[in-house]
């Protein structure tokens, strides 16, 4: 379009000049000396919480005891004394796959399950041998040999040469959780459940079953068969599925198990300069990890489950937290519950049980007086709430609207109105302890009043957004010039598109910025890396180099 790169350089030297402002920072020099301080103190490792959030100071003994506690599991990890060659190895193997789901395996034939482009892109990837790290459970109880709290062991994935694979393979099965009756998608997923629930007549119980450890203790070989066979057992269901929602084709079920080993028995990580392979379980940080462990429990209890001669009146599980309401005495409930611990090997449960109310996800179930359910918030102990405070570097609107929406999560979990005003207060409360103004939560209280509490308990399809997305790291220097600068850009485009072949790719509104956020204390402080390079460790430098 003759004139455009004259416009675009006309406003880009505007924004430039908008970044040059100065602004006052948000931290003291103080603050950033005495963060800095804490990131490089080699004395101390800073980690988020499995819950929750909050940030975790750990003395660095300790955090490396957390991490050896699971390591020393022989059958679990196994030491690589050649990393490199195993790298190589696994993306070889990674390479390979990508290309026969590409042609279905099938290369001579003119049929593939996705486009070139999509192959080219998944090719491009560069591996290494990802970090693995460790988040304290601060909601357990302290482990008296570590001396500090067990820990959740974590992949991080987006480096690993399984990550083409793993992301095939994501897209793949996620179709097939639809098909798990039992399966929670989420809060508002359960809370529509128990809304339909009958009055609980007779001696009953709530309970809530947990399985132990359940990313590290699927065995990998069982596990590939099992998905693999749902997959082929739902293959004409997957089909269509893969069409409507990605036009692609759905390869066969030998592929899929393929694919699963690999992404299962490919599994590298890197922990206080030394090398492993995981050889069982599937590693919590790889994408498809939580549908290979959905299919694998649903096909390891549910079938089994059914079969027992006592019922609870519903069964209904979220990943490896399961929650229902059994009618009968304590003793049955716990034979159904020893039942269950027999199904599989590999799947050991933990119970919890009660007559009056039992937490499950972030809500509290509990039985009102007539016997309906009814839930409220529950927060745990470990909960610091510690919402985005208002004086952050983020754009205004995104703080302003975060009343109203933890306000729809409130709105949407208390089911007794007499018990909503007070938990509306307590979350505005929060929100003032962190600087958000009296007029702006007003606001988002008097919104809330008119939305029907029924209205929060369906989930609205999303709707296709036919506009041009501009995604762009948030600073306070340049959003509004920037927002100005496009809107002039679009309009004088659409000006000059009039009786163009442009003219109809030009119509409606400008495009939508979406502001990415810059780092937080917690990315500044917290890496997926240890020991940390920052604290000057040669040996871990140079094994990084040789990876």
């Amino acid at each position: 379009m003759p004139g455009l790169k004259d416009k675009l350089k006309e406003e880009e030297s505007r924004v430039i000049q908008a970044s040059k402002r100065k602004l006052r920072p948000n931290l003291t020099r103080d603050e950033i000396r005495a963060l800095e301080e804490l990131r490089t103190d080699e004395n101390i490792i800073i980690k988020k919480a499995d819950k929750d959030g909050a940030l975790v100071v750990l003395r660095t003994e300790n955090y490396r005891a957390m991490g050896q506690a699971h390591l020393r599991d022989i059958n679990t990890y196994k030491p690589l004394p050649n990393p490199q060659e195993e790298l190589q190895r696994v993306e070889t193997e990674s390479r390979v796959l990508v290309g026969r789901f590409y042609c279905l395996d099938a290369p001579t034939r003119k049929r593939f399950s996705f486009t070139a482009a999509q192959r080219d892109a998944l090719l491009a990837h560069k591996p290494s041998i990802p970090h693995w790290y460790i988040l304290p459970k601060t909601h357990k109880k302290i482990d008296e040999d570590l001396g500090t709290w067990p820990g959740r062991p974590v992949l991080s994935g987006c480096c690993a040469p399984t990550r083409p694979v793993d992301r095939l393979l994501t897209t793949f099965l996620s179709p097939l959780l639809d098909l798990l009756p039992e399966r929670l998608k989420d809060t508002t997923h359960f809370l529509g459940k128990l809304k339909e629930a009958p009055k609980l007549e007779g001696e009953t119980y709530l309970f809530s079953f947990d399985i132990v450890s359940l990313y590290p203790s699927i065995p990998q070989e069982e596990a590939a068969w099992v998905v693999a066979n749902f997959y082929e057992k739902n293959f004409g269901y997957i089909q269509g599925r893969l069409k409507e929602l990605y036009n692609i084709t759905a390869p066969p079920p030998y592929l899929i198990q393929e694919g699963i080993k690999h992404i299962l028995s490919g599994t590298l990580l890197r922990f206080d300069s030394k090398y492993y392979q995981q050889m069982k379980g599937t590693a919590i940080g790889a994408s498809v990890s939580v549908a290979v462990a959905e299919i694998f429990v649903h096909v390891s209890i549910e079938k089994k489950r059914k079969k027992l001669r006592k019922q609870p009146e519903f069964f209904y599980r979220y990943i490896d937290d399961i929650f229902g309401v059994f009618r009968g005495t304590e003793e049955d409930l716990q034979e159904y519950y020893r039942e269950l611990n027999q199904f599989h090997p590999d799947l050991k449960f933990t119970v919890e049980f009660d007559k009056n109310r039992l937490p499950f996800l972030d809500t509290m179930v509990y039985v009102d007086k007539d016997g309906f359910l009814q839930t409220t918030v529950f927060h745990k102990p470990s909960n610091t709430h510690q919402y985005l405070h208002f004086h952050s570097s983020h754009h205004p609107n995104l703080k302003k609207s975060l009343p109203f929406s933890q306000g729809i999560r409130v709105k949407r979990i208390v089911s007794d109105p007499d018990l909503l005003e007070g938990a509306l207060k307590e979350m505005v409360n929060f929100f003032r302890e962190r600087g958000y103004s009296e007029k702006i939560l007003k606001e988002a209280m008097v919104r809330l009043e008119g939305i029907p509490r029924d209205t929060l308990l369906h989930v609205k399809e999303k709707e296709l957004l036919n506009r041009i997305i501009f995604p762009m790291l948030y600073s306070q220097n340049i959003a509004g010039q920037l927002r100005r600068s496009i809107n002039k850009i679009w309009e004088w485009a659409q000006e000059n598109a009039i009786d163009t072949p442009w003219e109809n790719r030009l119509r409606g509104p400008p495009p939508m910025i979406a502001w990415r956020k810059g780092k937080t204390i917690a990315e500044k402080l917290v890496r997926a890396e240890f020991p940390s390079p920052l604290l000057g460790d040669k040996s871990s430098h140079n094994e990084r180099n040789v990876v």
